[in-house]
């Protein structure tokens, strides 16, 4: 802040004034100062600092958005953000260039918040990065150490008026649930039933003189019950419109407050002016009922985050290293689950970190754009530290996991905006009919008043309040997160986890499917394989097979599998380790060259064209090559045969035309591609998207990263290994390949059901309207109706996508 801030004056004003930042009551000591009152120094300041970087739009967003900013020694209640063994607990990741931080913030309430938060790069120019998560009241910021630390990040929100709250558990810690809505539900239905007792006189017409010299006093009574049901049962719902309104958007909370609003005005005036006893039955009923339906909405919408979140886990595995007595080692494949604290894996070229680690092997490059963004690998040396979500770029390394496996931390990578193709359709119909639904039912509410003016109208008031409530756009937005959520739930119970619902839809809407082969289509494990050559010394053996360890491509993990059988576990170290994807590996083992992979690759003679061949080349001679008849997936002939019925099909492989004669009967000539590059794979998709609509790789997840990320859908096949692609939309566990037909067909009956769920709210909406048009029913009843219409609609779509999962995918 400039000095010439510092040097300010103000005055104290005693009348009556709330502060501008945080809209405390400051009658009694406000400060003047740009021509706005303020309860403090504090929030001064912070004004000031958004002023004076050009923030001040934030006041805009709400009114008094701001927090009371008390006055704290914030340099010494984050002095331990200075300690080293504290950041490395807290930090998801950490460089001297680029830092990853999330902290829990419990004070983030409103849209200005969300603003604010995310502008930090304009109050220090050394943040690179903040983002929100408004329902877990999280913001992850991304800085640079060398020019901010992190202390000085803790201290920014400070100022500003948002301390994080920091614990030595804060990574682990459970965040506590709100628990207002069962207090609301708790204090309206108490409210409403007593509110509905004292009024029984009323509803039997009862007329005696021992009644009516009560009748006054119960209406008192009934108004005073009324005030927290609206003051504060009501408040979500009013406070939703007030904001929607304040940046010029209609919600489809505006007209339930309206109708809250009017009930409440009109009920009141007629307590109070004798007229009569109004309508606060109606009124308590309606908040009532609709927050017994917000809270069903929640329970059922938490229980699907749940199973994404928690029970959903990547079909895949990581390569554990078991020492016995004898000090021998033996390599295992184990799902990521059973993977524990101090376990020692294995991570080859490509391969993901799971959890963070200690590296054990002298060196090695991890890629860290999964995280960052940035792509240029980072080397490390033995000891370092190193962050889950990074990637091995080299040989293969050794790593200690000092961390549990944090598999909602990974899901959250793989979902970063980095990664996602664009809003979904439907999302987008959705938010227009929200936008305009409102309008036209506010529209409907006026022409229907108006005509009951002229025929009765003292039913004004129950006309427009029971068409206000009864309509409303919820079950229309419900319909495709529960629908396609609980697809996504049904379909990783399946061996099929979707990266979203966006991937469920998309897959309904194909034209085209597009495969790998090697390690799609085909099964590594069940592939026939035999040496041709030279025969092998035993360090050449130990040569060969230490090079294909460093690699996760089936071929090379098939190859380390056939030299286990006459030399068992052993290998040795390779400098200079390089993988060409889809030609080939090179390095230097014991200071002799070796390369191995296509023909082309080690530039010989492709001997058998029908069979794939993986070759060997030491220093500048070919030595022998390695033969494999293909054997693919499990009724793959039968899946193919389904498939080409209904949609464009095309192979693109890696690999020669060893297996053209097994596939041309499956595939149309021009659609059968050998010898693709991974950059000719992303290219013929591009044409194909161009040209044909849209399109499904299924791919190994591998060489295929820029053709499953350009795809409309990209599929990863997922068989024992750890090789995992954020570009992916999607990962099918191999053994379930063979229902991939059944997967596509399920996506197809789920946005069926979504097209039903609409037909059916919009015909709960026109029905609906038209009785309350027609004075049949009153606002206590639309209150009843609206939120069962929107539960009859959860469960018509997660009923309907259980029974479609069993007939389908089952």
């Amino acid at each position: 802040m400039s000095s010439d801030t510092q040097k300010k004056t103000y005055t104290v004003d005693l009348q009556q004034s709330n502060c501008y930042h945080c809209g405390d009551d400051c009658t009694n000591s406000a400060i003047k100062a740009h021509e706005k009152d303020f309860c403090c120094q504090g929030c001064v300041a912070v004004f000031e600092l958004l002023a004076e970087e050009g923030m001040d739009q934030y006041y805009c967003f709400d009114k008094s958005p701001g927090l009371k900013t008390e006055k704290i020694d914030t340099e010494q209640l984050y002095k331990h953000l200075d300690l080293e063994e504290v950041k490395q607990e807290l930090f998801n990741y950490r460089s001297k260039e680029h830092s990853k931080i999330k902290f829990f913030i419990p004070q983030i309430h409103c849209s200005s918040c969300i603003w604010l938060l995310e502008n930090l790069h304009k109050l220090n120019p050394h943040v690179a990065h903040s983002e929100v998560n408004f329902g877990k009241k999280e913001v992850t910021v991304s800085f640079s150490e060398a020019h901010i630390s992190l202390k000085e990040v803790a201290v920014l929100l400070a100022t500003v008026g948002y301390p994080p709250r920091i614990s030595a558990a804060s990574k682990k810690e459970q965040r506590k649930k709100d628990k207002s809505i069962y207090y609301k539900i708790g204090i309206a239905g108490f409210c409403f039933g007593n509110i509905m007792l004292l009024s029984f006189p009323q509803y039997l017409g009862i007329e005696d003189g021992s009644f009516q010299r009560f009748e006054q006093f119960f209406s008192y009574l009934i108004f005073a019950l009324s005030i927290p049901v609206v003051a504060y049962c009501a408040t979500d719902y009013i406070s939703s419109a007030v904001n929607g309104l304040a940046h010029k958007n209609i919600n489809i909370d505006v007209p339930i407050s309206i109708g809250i609003a009017v009930l409440f005005a009109r009920s009141s005036y007629e307590v109070f002016s004798g007229t009569g006893a109004g309508y606060f039955d109606s009124l308590s009923g309606l908040i009532f009922f609709l927050l017994i339906g917000k809270w069903y909405q929640a329970k059922i919408y938490d229980a699907l985050e749940f199973e994404r979140d928690y029970k959903s886990y990547f079909p895949i595995a990581v390569t554990k290293i078991i020492t016995a007595l004898d000090g021998t080692k033996k390599e295992v494949s184990l799902e990521l689950k059973a993977i524990k604290k101090g376990d020692v894996i294995v991570l080859r070229n490509e391969e993901l970190i799971p959890a963070d680690s200690e590296l054990l092997s002298s060196n090695g490059r991890i890629d860290y754009s999964f995280v960052t963004g940035e792509a240029d690998p980072v080397k490390k040396c033995a000891s370092d530290y190193l962050y889950a979500g990074g990637k091995q770029i080299g040989e293969r390394i050794e790593v200690k996991i000092l961390k549990e496996i944090n598999q909602s931390y990974l899901t959250s990578l793989w979902n970063q905006d980095a990664f996602k193709k664009g809003q979904s359709h439907y999302k987008k119909t959705i938010d227009q009919v929200s936008r305009y639904f409102t309008i036209v039912l506010i529209s409907i509410s006026f022409v229907a008043g108006l005509t009951w003016y002229f025929i009765d109208s003292s039913q004004i008031l129950n006309v427009v309040t029971s068409i206000l409530i009864i309509a409303c756009p919820c079950a229309l937005a419900l319909t495709i997160p529960f629908t396609l959520g609980n697809a996504v739930r049904q379909l990783g119970k399946r061996g099929f986890y979707a990266k979203s619902v966006d991937t469920v839809e998309q897959l309904s809407s194909i034209d085209n499917i597009v495969f790998d082969k090697t390690g799609t289509i085909t099964d590594t494990n069940q592939t026939a394989s035999k040496y041709i050559g030279i025969a092998l010394s035993k360090e050449e053996l130990i040569a060969v097979k230490s090079i294909c360890s460093n690699s996760a491509h089936p071929l090379s993990q098939k190859i380390c599998s056939e030299i286990n059988k006459p030399i068992g576990e052993p290998i040795s170290s390779i400098v200079d380790f390089k993988e060409v994807l889809g030609k080939g590996l090179q390095g230097f083992c014991n200071g002799v060259r070796y390369q191995i992979g296509s023909a082309q690759f080690v530039q010989a003679q492709d001997v058998d064209e029908n069979r794939s061949t993986v070759y060997v080349k030491k220093n500048e001679k070919i030595i022998g090559y390695f033969q494999f008849e293909s054997q693919f997936r499990t009724n793959f002939y039968a899946l193919i045969a389904d498939l080409k019925t209904k949609f464009s099909l095309h192979l693109l492989s890696g690999d020669g035309t060893k297996d053209q004669q097994k596939l041309k009967n499956h595939f149309p000539p021009q659609q059968l591609m050998f010898n693709q590059s991974p950059l000719d794979k992303l290219k013929y998709i591009q044409q194909l998207q161009l040209k044909n609509g849209k399109v499904l790789m299924l791919g190994d997840g591998l060489n295929d990263a820029g053709a499953l990320k350009q795809s409309d859908v990209g599929i990863a096949i997922s068989d024992n290994v750890y090789a995992f692609s954020p570009a992916c939309d999607g990962i099918l566990a191999a053994h379930q390949f063979e229902k991939f037909n059944g997967i596509i067909k399920y996506a197809k009956a789920c946005l069926t059901t979504v097209h039903i769920g609409f037909t059916l709210s919009f015909l709960y909406n026109v029905v609906g309207i038209s009785l309350a048009v027609s004075n049949l029913i009153s606002p206590v009843i639309s209150a009843i109706l609206m939120p069962i219409s929107s539960i009859t609609i959860v469960l018509f779509s997660k009923l309907t996508s259980n029974i479609l999962a069993k007939k389908l995918l089952d």
